[in-house]
């Protein structure tokens, strides 16, 4: 049984019961000659239901993978990717980590593209380009917040292989991806970090990317009813 209905089923009849009794109550019944004749006091139960589980259900099946403070920059690997799993028919985000390799490079657009399978030959299923804040942290400092890819929501089939990528079409060495090096051990099993044809070298079998992928609950729900 999914999640959501785990959660779901027992707040709503939590909620009705509320507003049933709220409905017969003295201070429904002291409210009512206040308020204008076509006013229905009471809750509704589905509003109030939907108005708890709204801030859940944005959040959904996903992959949290933030691990990793240390960076490859984009330009020399170019692209760089990684797979993953897909985690829910349909995901909304694909956020990764970014910092500042060379600020002293233009801050020149990223493109984005999802393939299917595992690596950077696969069908292409998304795709779109990004210029990143020009605040991220520099290698030295700490990680920031992972920025979205840019690729909206997309229709997967869950349980599959996928493989998101990030090239640098211009000669910019500015931006770089934060990954989780080998010291950390192979912190996502599921998949694994790429890099393309003519990189200086290929990435560690541990190396991943820092990211993580989000799914709307109600989607991931509703696709098996």
């Amino acid at each position: 049984m999914r999640c959501f209905d785990n959660f779901a089923t027992p707040l709503y009849s939590l909620v009705l019961m509320f507003a049933e009794s709220y409905r017969g109550s003295d201070m429904c019944m002291k409210l009512q000659p206040r308020l204008k004749e076509k006013t229905w006091v009471g809750f509704s139960p589905l509003a109030l239901f939907l108005f708890l589980c709204w801030p859940v259900a944005s959040l959904g099946q996903g992959i949290d993978h933030e691990i990793g403070v240390v960076d490859r920059t984009i330009r020399f690997f170019d692209p760089v990717g990684q797979s993953f799993v897909a985690p829910a028919p349909i995901i909304d985000s694909i956020r990764v980590g970014f910092s500042v390799a060379n600020d002293f490079a233009p801050n020149d657009s990223l493109v984005t593209v999802l393939h299917e399978g595992s690596g950077l030959d696969g069908p292409i299923v998304a795709s779109g380009s990004i210029e990143l804040p020009l605040d991220l942290p520099e290698s030295s400092d700490p990680p920031g917040d992972l920025v979205d890819l840019g690729l909206g929501m997309i229709s997967l089939q869950e349980g599959q292989i996928y493989t998101f990528a990030i090239s640098a079409p211009t000669d910019s060495s500015r931006n770089a991806v934060i990954y989780s090096g080998e010291s950390f051990g192979d912190t996502y099993p599921d998949g694994e970090m790429f890099h393309g044809p003519d990189a200086f070298s290929p990435p560690d079998l541990a190396d991943d990317i820092r990211f993580r992928i989000t799914a709307p609950l109600f989607f991931d729900s509703f696709e098996e009813r």
